[in-house]
């Protein structure tokens, strides 16, 4: 599933600069910051030597061993990547010659704030590992429980959720940026993205103080693909464990979504935390959050991405997007439609099919 290809919402290959420039507006890190996390996020966890042996020989980015130590640690004099959370240091479980030393691991944080280097995402290492895991967590089995006729290839629902968590970060580039809001040094900084992710639906889009003429139809691109995406997903939780009778019920496609749904909701809907949890453990599912701070903002004007996009001068809706995405998945014509015609004025606030299902994951 690919919104930009089918729809031209999106190159985001052609766009890589600007997130670049995004993220370096909003963290302002230094030169010799941005080595230490570019090495760490391209080659996963390391120790201070390794990190060392990397950065030493950068051109742009060059940094020693006593340097890259002040940065990670900080002084009053730098920023400090661990005090401010870019990076997690982790002792090492099982000592090893010539390895001794904690081990430096990136955070949610650290990934935001790595893009400023030029790194895609699908080159940063917590980033590629998460998305493995999330593909093979949609694809598996549930113990003990008869499994419905496969639907469409659970790799599109991968796919579909995956583009969610991308845009997702997309959009908190975006949000930042024109809010003018420098977050390099927001501490607990996975409630303030929680919080931030609680107030983004498909109406995100009004949430925007006035932007720039000339980025203006790039935010609208991002803002109509989150849209577009978060009905989709909107519909298909609907489907998994609907509330009110659609007439046109298929018990196979509803077991089908909600077999799919229970198995990576959570993962999807709090990627944030598990996508920086799983380097250190696997199995987090019954981790939770407590006092979150609140994130209060007052957006004066919103941002209008209409109701269609037009492609090749002609003029494609929204619902009918949404409506073509649900039948590549497998959703007959009518059971779409009596579904979106549903929910298309609510949002999507949570996965209600996680928190009405106890179903045992297999292992």
């Amino acid at each position: 599933m690919n919104l930009g290809i089918k729809y031209n919402i999106l190159s985001e290959n052609a766009h890589n600069k600007d997130f670049q420039d995004i993220a370096d507006s909003i963290f302002k890190i230094g030169l010799k910051e941005k080595g230490i996390l570019h090495t760490v996020a391209n080659k996963g966890p390391m120790i201070l030597t390794s990190i060392s042996n990397k950065t030493k020989n950068l051109t742009r980015w060059q940094c020693t061993r006593w340097a890259a130590k002040r940065r990670i640690e900080g002084t009053p004099k730098t920023l400090g990547l661990i005090p401010n959370e870019y990076l997690i240091p982790k002792e090492h479980e099982n000592r090893i010659r010539g390895k001794n030393g904690k081990q430096f691991h990136l955070s949610t944080k650290g990934l935001f704030a790595v893009l400023s280097t030029g790194i895609k995402l699908e080159q940063i290492y917590i980033y590629k590992e998460f998305v493995k895991f999330l593909r093979k967590q949609v694809a598996r089995e549930i113990i003990n429980h008869p499994n419905p006729k496969q639907v469409c290839n659970p790799s599109l629902i991968a796919d579909l959720f995956i583009d969610f968590i991308k845009n997702q970060i997309h959009l908190f580039l975006i949000w930042h940026e024109s809010a003018g809001i420098n977050v390099a040094r927001i501490k607990t900084f996975q409630d303030y993205l929680m919080d931030f992710y609680s107030k983004v639906d498909e109406s995100f889009y009004s949430k925007f103080y006035k932007v720039d003429k000339s980025k203006e139809n790039f935010y609208k691109q991002l803002l109509q693909k989150n849209f577009i995406i978060t009905k989709t997903i909107h519909a298909l939780d609907k489907i998994a464990l609907p509330t009110i009778n659609f007439r046109s019920e298929d018990n196979n496609v509803n077991q089908f979504f909600l077999d799919r749904i229970t198995m990576a909701g959570n993962y999807v809907w709090k990627w944030p935390y598990y996508m920086e949890k799983m380097q250190f453990a696997r199995h987090d599912e019954n981790n939770g959050y407590s006092n979150v701070p609140d994130f209060i903002y007052q957006p004066p004007t919103g941002l209008e991405i209409g109701n269609y996009i037009n492609v090749n001068e002609k003029n494609i809706k929204f619902f009918d997007i949404v409506k073509e995405e649900l039948e590549e998945l497998g959703i007959k014509k009518d059971y779409s439609n009596n579904v979106l015609n549903y929910i298309w004025d609510k949002s999507h606030t949570k996965f209600e099919t996680v928190e009405a299902t106890t179903f045992q994951v297999g292992v």
